[in-house]
């Protein structure tokens, strides 16, 4: 996947592939040696590496994440749904899926991009555009999403735990935090405030 994404190439049907041997064994000759800088690069991961690829990380975290969402807005008190929000465990494999796609982006060059980013003569909107460029790779398109779906589930498990604690409804908050993150947050407050409950405060 990451060097499809190098090298932009696109699917190619088996007479094409046939057509176009050459091509396709310097790709794969290519492919080893991406296998070995990784092997090399992060050592015991690698094995682990070879398995969670960024296509993966993306297609576990999409589907785990709408049961779960699910259960904490039409199930917020059953046992299920707050042994689930309530361990760490969830959180902590989601991140632990975020880490592999982390490491497959930085073989793929993340931190050059990085570095072009840095070193970009101001940072305003048009020295984005430039980095948001290279969303169109499969690896960064992954590692943005896994990001996105990840910090957004933090803000719902908060949003979801306070309101269990001091009662207050989170129904609405938590599918705001999936959709749109932060305003999830924002909503949680003012319901809490309507409710006559300091949402997000810590209370004695």
């Amino acid at each position: 996947m990451a060097l499809m994404a190098r090298h932009g190439a696109a699917a190619v049907t088996p007479c094409q592939s046939a057509l176009n041997r050459p091509f396709v064994a310097g790709r794969q000759g290519n492919s080893e040696k991406s296998r070995d800088v990784k092997a090399s690069a992060f050592g015991v991961l690698a094995p682990v590496l070879n398995v969670v690829t960024p296509q993966v990380a993306f297609n576990i975290i999409s589907v785990l994440m709408v049961p779960v969402y699910f259960l904490m807005v039409g199930w917020p008190r059953a046992k299920l749904t707050q042994g689930i929000v309530k361990s760490s465990v969830l959180t902590l494999g989601l991140s632990a899926l975020y880490v592999a796609v982390l490491c497959h982006s930085f073989s793929d060059g993340l931190l050059s991009i990085l570095g072009d980013f840095v070193k970009a003569p101001s940072f305003g909107i048009e020295a984005i555009k430039g980095g948001a460029a290279n969303l169109s790779k499969p690896t960064f398109t992954a590692l943005a999403w896994v990001h996105l779906l990840l910090l957004d589930f933090v803000l719902a498990r908060e949003v979801f735990l306070d309101g269990l604690e001091k009662g207050i409804f989170t129904a609405h908050s938590v599918i705001l935090c999936f959709m749109f993150g932060p305003t999830g947050l924002v909503s949680h407050y003012l319901t809490g405030k309507m409710q006559g409950s300091p949402a997000l405060a810590t209370t004695s």
